[in-house]
């Protein structure tokens, strides 16, 4: 059961954001909430109204003396409201001088790489959507929960600090199924356990795998990348393990393989479900062993390396027909990480459009600054088949098309455009649900200003986003996950619309 006093926090952070941090104990009656600005915080006027007894501190060292004699567990921090010091360095002196504390990181949107380093120096979660009261709710029972478990078999939480990767070649997105993958990331970034990375082509697996190797022990250490979709087998082979003089005809020299060079660091295997079956068992015994022998010859060669594994293809049916080994699948999938389909990433699209826009206009010293709003449709209604990659070369080729400071629809390949109308998304480009919503409009226009006279965008926005979502779940027999996806918003935004709507369950099924 809930306890009143928790959901009755939960309530204060949701109406007021203006505290850097708030500590909270389950079924405690005492808040302490933390705040840099010096000033009374607005949260502490929610506090007196619902009851809750607070205490109030100005600074990290008044929250450090207040955690030392108060024995509480569980801490909030607002990261768009920390000042000096910032929500990383919170974390991390908590983190050393509390392990058994758990900290969950509030922000108003997503930075990949801090994300990944919160959780790497030890934070509990990092909550993006915090406005969702059930989700808050919930990580901070969760916490409470870990907290305890700490306590009682003693188990050391601390976290590391991370190596800052180059911002182009960091991963980008707000959407529920990224920050998983920033959280993953952190989690396993520090071990030695091996990774499997599975998406369709051009979702940015080397990326992740980058992203990896970048906040790892090894970060410093040689990083080999082996591509096992590079032709026959004897040459994945030399490439791989190296060879021997005179392992076969052009083998005029001692080489050493991949695994050789970066023995100590790591080796990233892409397009693994490519490999023959031959080299799968060697692989496997790398894994098991760290030994290999070169082609050609009979020494045992051993070494240290991670292995980091990425493929575009179902592993569990190539090896249900025979083609992968199933014990080197589990060997790799100790850690699996998905990657998600642009398609499926919503608002991501258009964060990764304006990233890679600056990019491109730097790089070809253009002044392009933003995208027409007709672009931004047609961009957000594109199938991507290719992915972030496809996104990449679009945008590219429109920074170089471009003749001023927008990129407007004719600057995007008209290939993109064919694409978008094949894919059922022709009306937006055409431009046809403007002309049919302005039929409506100019259609009932009197009776709308009689009827809704001050609110009348709000009248028409909210009656035609309720009817988008009524008939959405009304096609995915109430499934709001689906829902959700074919709307292209988050679960959350759908869940809170659902119920401001008063949608009930014979409506939406």
């Amino acid at each position: 059961m809930r306890s009143p006093i928790r959901e009755q926090i939960i309530a204060a952070v949701l109406e007021c954001r203006c505290a850097a941090a708030i500590l909270v104990e389950r079924f405690m009656e005492t808040v302490l909430v933390y705040a840099e600005t010096g000033t009374r915080p607005r949260i502490v006027d929610v506090v007196e109204r619902v009851g809750i007894q607070y205490m109030l501190r100005f600074s990290l060292d008044d929250v450090v003396d207040t955690l030392y004699s108060s024995g509480i567990k569980v801490v909030l921090v607002d990261h768009d409201q920390c000042g000096k010091p910032d929500s990383l360095e919170v974390v991390r002196t908590i983190q050393q001088r509390f392990p058994s504390v758990q900290i969950i990181v509030l922000m108003k949107s997503v930075a990949s790489q801090l994300y990944i380093q919160l959780i790497g120096e030890g934070a509990f979660d990092v909550i993006a959507d915090y406005h969702v009261p059930e989700k808050l709710a919930r990580q901070v029972e969760r916490a409470a929960q870990t907290a305890q478990s700490y306590t009682e078999h003693r188990h050391a939480m601390a976290g590391h600090p991370l190596v800052e990767p180059e911002e182009s070649n960091s991963l980008i997105g707000n959407s529920l199924e990224m920050i998983e993958i920033y959280k993953t990331i952190g989690q396993v970034a520090r071990s030695n356990a091996t990774v499997l990375i599975e998406g369709e082509t051009g979702t940015g697996k080397g990326v992740v795998a980058r992203e990896i190797v970048a906040n790892s022990l090894r970060a410093d250490k040689p990083f080999q990348v082996m591509n096992c979709a590079v032709g026959p087998e004897t040459l994945l082979e030399s490439e791989l393990f190296g060879h021997e003089k005179g392992a076969f005809t052009d083998a005029k020299i001692r080489k050493l393989g991949k695994l050789e060079i970066c023995n100590g660091g790591t080796l990233f295997l892409d397009e693994i479900g490519d490999m023959s079956p031959s080299t799968q068992a060697k692989v496997l015994r790398v894994i098991q062993e760290q030994a290999f022998e070169r082609v050609g010859g009979n020494e045992t060669i051993h070494v240290d390396v991670r292995l980091i594994a990425a493929t575009n293809k179902s592993l569990v049916q190539l090896s249900k027909a025979g083609q992968f080994r199933w014990d080197l699948f589990y060997r790799l999938k100790v850690i699996s990480i998905h990657l998600p389909a642009l398609r499926e990433r919503g608002d991501d699209v258009m964060l990764l459009a304006k990233s890679f826009l600056r990019k491109y206009s730097a790089r070809l010293a253009k002044e392009v600054r933003g995208f027409h709003p007709m672009t931004v449709e047609i961009l957000n209604a594109c199938p991507w088949p290719g992915n972030v990659r496809e996104l990449e070369n679009v945008i590219q080729a429109a920074v170089v098309r471009c003749k001023g400071h927008l990129i407007i629809p004719e600057d995007l390949d008209s290939s993109l455009t064919a694409a978008v109308q094949e894919g059922g998304g022709s009306g937006i480009v055409e431009g046809d649900w403007g002309r049919v919503f302005g039929q409506l409009v100019d259609q009932h226009f009197p009776n709308l200003l009689r009827r809704c006279e001050g609110n009348l965008y709000g009248e028409l926005t909210s009656a035609l986003e309720a009817s988008l979502i009524r008939r959405t779940l009304q096609e995915t027999n109430g499934n709001q996950v689906q829902a959700a996806r074919m709307l292209g918003i988050s679960r959350n935004t759908l869940r809170d619309r659902v119920e401001r709507f008063n949608m009930s369950g014979s409506e939406i099924s």
